[in-house]
């Protein structure tokens, strides 16, 4: 499994990941947010109709979606879509 943010070598090993504290795309961590954390799910999409499928090797098109906590209170959703290529 992955120990620090440097340990996640593609967007797959994100998911199930919570972020306490909460980082930025470089990894860096946002240590003014105490409290604060983000919980991620990636999920692999069909790519003809974007309709969420099992994983499969080599599939290329994910939805990432970021929940952002403060406590136990869902402040922010973000999802989009993106391709290994």
């Amino acid at each position: 499994g992955e120990s620090g943010f440097d340990d996640y070598d593609d967007i797959d090993d994100l998911t199930g990941a919570v972020l306490s504290p909460r980082i930025l795309a470089d990894g860096s961590e946002l240590t003014d947010f105490v409290g604060w954390s983000q919980h991620v799910t990636v999920t692999p999409l069909d790519p003809e109709t974007l309709e969420e499928i099992s994983p499969q090797e080599g599939l290329s098109v994910k939805r990432v979606e970021v929940e952002v906590y403060v406590g136990s209170r869902r402040v922010g959703l973000y999802q989009w879509i993106m391709t290994d290529r």
